[in-house]
Order: C-alpha cells, then sequence, then structure tokens
C-alpha cells in the first residue's frame, strides 16, 4: 500500500509493577508521509477535498450514515465536514457500493474499478493474518481515502487491537483463523473475481516465507 502505520509491540513495566503487553502504533492522519492527500477543512470545494472515511459502528463521528445496504460509515477527515462535502462524498461512497454489487461489477468502465483504485489481490489483505479481526471485518475501523480528483482506495491498515482475542462480544474472542473474507465487501470481491482466494492465498503464503 501507499502507506501502513509502522508498529512496535512491547512490555509496559511501570514502577516495578507489570501493566502488560501493547502494540504502539502510528496514527492515521493526512500528511506528505503518511495518507498522503489533500489537506482540507470544511471550506474547501468537495472535488478538491481529500477524505479519510470508515466503517464505524459507533458512529461517533461528526458525520455518520449507512449505505443503502447497511454499512456504517462515518467520514474522519476533514474533522468538521460541510453539507456539501457530506454530501459529495456520501454519493461517492454509494456509487462505489453500487458498482460493487452491480451486474456489471467487473466491467472496467461501469463497474468496481471505475470508482476504486486498487490492485484487490494486494491491497485487501491484513498484515495479521493469523488472527481475527474483528474491526477490519465488520465493526470499525475499516478505512477507505479518496484524494482530491482520485478514486476511492481501500486502507491504510491500522487498529489490530481487537484481534487477538481480547473481546467478549462476538467469537472475534477466539483468536485463530480468518475474519475479513467473510465480510460484505470482500465476500463480493471473492465472488466476483474467481481467482481472487487463490491470489490471496499465494500473496500470504509469500510473505509467510520472507518473514520466517
Amino acid at each position: 500500500m501507499a502507506w501502513t502505520p509502522r508498529a512496535v509491540p512491547f512490555e509496559l513495566t511501570l514502577n516495578g509493577d507489570y501493566r502488560g503487553a501493547y502494540d504502539l502504533v502510528e496514527s492515521v492522519r493526512v500528511d506528505k508521509n503518511r495518507v498522503n492527500i489533500a489537506d482540507s477543512d470544511d471550506t474547501t470545494s468537495p472535488k478538491k477535498t481529500g477524505f479519510i472515511v470508515e466503517i464505524n459502528a459507533r458512529m461517533d463521528e461528526a458525520v455518520c450514515w449507512h449505505t443503502t445496504r447497511g454499512i456504517p460509515m462515518c467520514i474522519d477527515t476533514p474533522d468538521l465536514a460541510s453539507d456539501v462535502q457530506a454530501t459529495y462524498i456520501k454519493d461517492y461512497v454509494q456509487k462505489a457500493k453500487n458498482a460493487l454489487f452491480s451486474d456489471t461489477a467487473t466491467d472496467p468502465a461501469k463497474g468496481l474499478r471505475a470508482v476504486f483504485r486498487c490492485r484487490i489481490p494486494d491491497r485487501l489483505v491484513p498484515r495479521q493474518r493469523d488472527s481475527q479481526e474483528y474491526r477490519c471485518a465488520r465493526f470499525r475501523q475499516h478505512l477507505s481515502y479518496k484524494d482530491a480528483g482520485e478514486k476511492l482506495k481501500f486502507g491504510p491498515l491500522w487498529d489490530f487491537d481487537l484481534s487477538a482475542g481480547n473481546v467478549n462480544y462476538t467469537d472475534a474472542q477466539y483468536p485463530e483463523s480468518w475474519r475479513v473474507a467473510d465480510s460484505l465487501w470482500i465476500s463480493r470481491m471473492m465472488q466476483i473475481n474467481p481467482t481472487f482466494g487463490q491470489r490471496v492465498r499465494a500473496r500470504n503464503s509469500r510473505r509467510r516465507r520472507s518473514t520466517r
């Protein structure tokens, strides 16, 4: 991906008292060395605005909505999007969802690639592949971004704090196996692209070998 936050696992001992294991991760923000899109505020023209949006079931941002398929979405950036900015990105995200689930999803002019800019097999695979990532698959913090004049892109990958079993309200408490594959977006991509699953597994295998 264009940028993936660096993460450093560590154990914390404070004044001789062991406080547990943590993962220190870079924050996601607009920056030339992070999410390199137009730095915008609520006065920027929608077509010149850089957006970061997220699946967020808590809907705790200033602007949130549900797509027609019931996916809870929020605008992460700009922090206080104007009404016209919000309308613009809502319409664009809905257009992207419509394209993904349309009968012409594989058509390069009308389908997925008309609104998403991504190499499908390479950009949707979390780095923590042996764990269940509930947030990314179904709940929140599945991020996408759109630069001014560009298409929607997936990423960056971030916030895997629920992937290690530290949740008690879903079967993600059992950290083995995959969760992303049965999410709404990814399962649809696997459906419209017969080689998707094979290519994901091949890429995963290459990464496993490279990290041994």
